[in-house]
């Protein structure tokens, strides 16, 4: 099977990910041999790191796409942004003057590390009555989640869909997000496994090996999670989700 990465900044010189056209290069030499098909760059949109314009941001892609075609690179490039979940990112979107995923109805999202939920379902609503569908940028990173696990439920039922990044999946390093990412998985809060890809060093694009560990966890729904949902998205189609399983706390942890 061949997958598809719905977040990565492969893009070069535009925020804090590949730094020039020979690392672009690399990453795009790795997503290859890791059996990658389709690549959703997604730049960070005003966070500190984004000074680029739309124009700017079109000449990477053309770049990049140009890239791919001499060097034989069988994988596909699709336009997309991650934004940081605030009013003026939400302005943008609206307004046309920042990137949804494949330039459908889809937008990458992340948080800022204190999360005020009413705020957040505010804008929510106000993405659900323009006819996006969000998604949420590696969901396992969130404290506030671990805390408040069925937060994640609320979420669910305000029609978002979840993230988490491969490097996050069966790390022995850190045994407690390993735990976490495999709770998510197993009670049906992971729609994505994407790379989040920055480099060709230490985070560079991994697919394989998370994919193998996860269809032994939970089977063939694997295969949604990492290529036919994100044909989805590619194609501005509808995903749709199953309900997932509630949290329930056991002896003071979250089961």
């Amino acid at each position: 099977m061949r997958y598809v990465d719905i977040h990565c900044h492969v893009l070069p010189g535009m925020d804090d990910g590949s730094r020039d056209m020979e690392m672009t290069l690399g990453m795009l030499k790795m997503y290859e041999a890791e059996n990658v098909e389709h690549i959703i760059a997604t730049p960070h949109h005003r966070m500190g790191y984004s000074s680029y314009d739309k124009d700017i941001f079109r000449e990477r892609l053309i770049e990049v796409r140009n890239l791919i075609a001499d060097e034989g690179i069988d994988i596909q490039l699709h336009r997309g942004q991650e934004l940081y979940f605030d009013y003026s990112n939400l302005k943008d979107v609206i307004e046309g003057n920042a990137y949804t995923m494949a330039d459908g109805r889809y937008v990458l999202f992340e948080l800022p590390n204190y999360v005020n939920m009413d705020t957040l379902y505010e804008y929510l609503y106000e993405f659900e009555l323009k006819d996006y569908r969000m998604i949420l940028a590696h969901v396992e990173r969130y404290e506030i989640f671990r805390e408040k696990p069925n937060l994640l439920l609320e979420l669910h039922h305000k029609g978002v869909l979840f993230q988490v990044n491969s490097r996050s999946v069966n790390i022995g390093r850190d045994k407690k997000t390993s735990k976490w990412v495999d709770q998510l998985l197993q009670k049906g809060y992971v729609h994505f496994i994407s790379t989040d890809a920055h480099s060709t060093g230490r985070r560079k694009p991994t697919m394989e090996e998370s994919y193998r560990y996860i269809h032994k966890l939970i089977g063939d729904k694997a295969d949604d999670i990492y290529r036919n949902n994100g044909l989805k998205i590619i194609r501005n189609e509808e995903i749709f989700t199953d309900e997932p399983t509630e949290f329930k706390k056991v002896f003071g942890n979250w089961r």
